[in-house]
């Protein structure tokens, strides 16, 4: 159901992805609705109705109890209104409370049904025995001590029990008897005791998810790393370079893939951040670049994000931005890979389809023989990997889901506009602004501002800015978020006034440079006996080692893979606002539906002679 204007409603056609046709559900009158506008109604939701058992299954005394009642009922309905005394005398005709009559009154009313007048039937007792107290008692602290704490056979349990019972003047009940307290026991406590806990996981306990299920699309979504399946080749000379490292996005209500990356880097917090990226935003324009003919149309910030331990996860970048952003983000429990089941069984399809590229290494070490070189064979670029597996995605999208019984696509799709089953959630929103969320979600340090400014990375970093900043959070640490595959500027935040300032490096280099590129420098440096601390030192070193690069590329791997990397990591800078020169833009704070367009803002010249501060978009601080 929906809320619409403070009412249940439901959602009885779509005109279109932006329109739908929502009937109230107390007047029955129709009206047109943008999807925006709705919201998942939550006050007073009916639950689910029983099915209805077979009047034939019922005790005829039972029967006759509810057909009692029901003829009591009858009466009082025939009565225009009946005064609270004659109520109170049927009730106790009846042998109940007053209240208790009324309610079963107004359930009539709601729903009918002779069967839900009848009592309910008392549950069956888990050990309807014959034992007497003292001996039951014996046959239980037996399982516990020998067959659950010591893991002893029926056969010495059955022993254990004779001989208490004879010590104790009680006749030993049969070795069946003790089996069957045994099997009384939950089969999950059983194995949680006997067998080790891997074991017990796979088979007493298949979970997928971290408790209850999902209700709706992006009510709990998982993000994982793999390494690829398959060799990738370097654009301009045609050789293989390395396995890529695949970053999912996984709806686990839908079984959606919302996004993905495929990089060279390791999974890293911007490897995460930039999957998040790809997720939560539209991607039309994606489809398009890729050739995708058939929609990507999963998108949407995640009420949940659900990850292992892994330190990328547990990163300042990502913890702050699922705080701004108002994600709730949870752990799996450690030492229970079971939890994340669904999005690494996907994972493994997918491995599974990349097999019938040239280059695939197969996925498992059997399928991987000696005669096969992946290497050798490979023929895909990671752009063209990257496409392909976005392909892969599209098809799966519209493949029947073996434990949903319909396409992902289509469970997404009821999910959002609803179904007869199950109510809509609405379209979902999205930030405003996919730059500011990029930087939200970039790794991210807590630094004090000094007289030279912020050093980060081996660098110093300033701006006139700083100097305010610096007065008015003197002896504070301030939050930096900072791009690892571009070292030439940062952003500095600033609480009071909700807003990030860009900040470059104090220099004044603005040459883009991968973090992993500097690392290498340095390390080069210090392995020939020079200052590594030297800025200038370390960008000379740079500029060389980019020059054997380009020298050894076709005879070297480790050289196409730096030039690879590289290449990469201008792609992730396009994504990120571009460096201000000239005029400086200040944007509004994001919008959280991210409906409307942002409107355009011309920036105050800077005083002659004076340098512009460079402030992101406004944002809700943290603190």
């Amino acid at each position: 159901m929906v809320d619409v204007g403070g009412k249940p409603g439901k959602i009885v056609s779509a005109l279109s992805l932006e329109v739908v046709v929502v009937e109230d559900l107390a007047t029955k009158e129709t009206t047109r609705v943008e999807l925006g506008q709705l919201k998942v109604w939550t006050e007073g939701a009916p639950e689910e109705a029983p099915v209805a058992p077979d009047l034939a299954s019922i005790a005829p005394e039972r029967l006759a109890m509810g057909l009692e009642r029901l003829k009591v009922i009858q009466e009082i309905l025939a009565m225009s209104r009946p005064p609270r005394s004659v109520v109170e005398e049927y009730a106790a005709q009846l042998g109940m409370s007053t209240s208790h009559l009324y309610d079963l009154v107004s359930m009539w009313r709601r729903q009918g049904g002779v069967t839900r007048l009848i009592p309910h039937i008392s549950p069956r007792k888990k050990y309807p025995s014959r034992l007497l107290p003292a001996v039951a008692q014996i046959v239980e602290s037996a399982i516990d001590e020998y067959y659950l704490k010591r893991r002893e056979p029926l056969k010495k349990v059955v022993a254990a029990v004779k001989n208490a019972c004879l010590l104790a003047g009680e006749t030993p009940p049969s070795a069946t008897t003790v089996s069957k307290r045994i099997k009384a026991r939950p089969p999950s406590e059983v194995a949680a005791a006997r067998l080790l806990p891997g074991v017990t996981n796979k088979v007493y306990k298949e979970v997928y998810g971290p408790g209850e299920e999902p209700q709706w699309p992006l009510h709990r979504v998982q993000i994982d790393h793999t390494v690829a399946d398959l060799f990738i080749i370097d654009p301009e000379h045609h050789q293989a370079l390395m396995r890529p490292f695949l970053t999912l996005v996984f709806d686990e209500y839908s079984r959606c893939i919302l996004g993905f990356r495929l990089s060279l880097s390791p999974p890293s917090t911007l490897s995460v951040a930039m999957a998040l990226h790809h997720a939560v935003f539209p991607k039309a324009e994606y489809c398009r670049r890729m050739e995708i003919e058939t929609p990507w149309e999963m998108y949407g910030k995640p009420d949940s994000l659900f990850t292992d331990n892994a330190a990328e996860f547990d990163s300042a970048g990502l913890i702050l931005g699922c705080q701004h952003y108002d994600i709730n983000h949870t752990f799996r429990p450690l030492d229970k890979p079971e939890y994340g089941g669904r999005i690494e069984r996907f994972i493994g399809t997918l491995m599974g389809r990349l097999t019938l590229i040239p280059g695939a290494t197969g996925n498992s070490i059997r399928e991987r023989s000696k005669g096969y070189d992946p290497e050798k064979y490979a023929i895909l670029t990671l752009e063209q990997a990257e496409r392909r597996v976005a392909h892969m995605i599209a098809l799966y999208h519209r493949e029947v889901h073996s434990s949903l019984k319909v396409e992902p696509r289509q469970r997404w799709k009821e999910g959002i506009f609803g179904s007869d089953a199950i109510p809509g959630r609405g379209l979902p929103a999205y930030p405003a602004d996919p730059e500011r969320f990029l930087i939200d979600f970039l790794p991210a340090d807590r630094r004090t501002l000094q007289e030279y400014g912020v050093m980060i990375n081996r660098f110093k970093y300033n701006w006139p800015v700083l100097r305010v900043l610096r007065d008015r959070y003197r002896k504070e640490k301030v939050i930096v978020r900072h791009n690892p595959d571009d070292v030439s500027r940062i952003w500095v935040w600033d609480r009071e006034n909700f807003r990030y300032y860009e900040v470059p490096m104090a220099s004044g280099r603005s040459t883009p440079a991968p973090l992993w590129e500097v690392n290498r420098a340095v390390a080069s440096l210090k392995k020939e006996g020079y200052d590594a601390e030297n800025e200038a030192f370390i960008f000379n070193k740079l500029e060389q080692l980019r020059r054997e690069d380009e020298e050894l590329g076709a005879k070297v791997k480790q050289a196409r893979k730096a030039i690879a990397r590289r290449q990469e990591a201008e792609r992730t800078g396009k994504l990120l606002p571009a460096p201000a020169k000239g005029a400086v833009r200040a944007l509004p704070p994001p919008n959280p539906v991210g409906q409307e367009v942002l409107p355009s803002v011309v920036s105050e010249p800077a005083p002659e002679g004076k340098p512009k501060q460079r402030p992101v978009i406004d944002v809700e601080g943290w603190s």
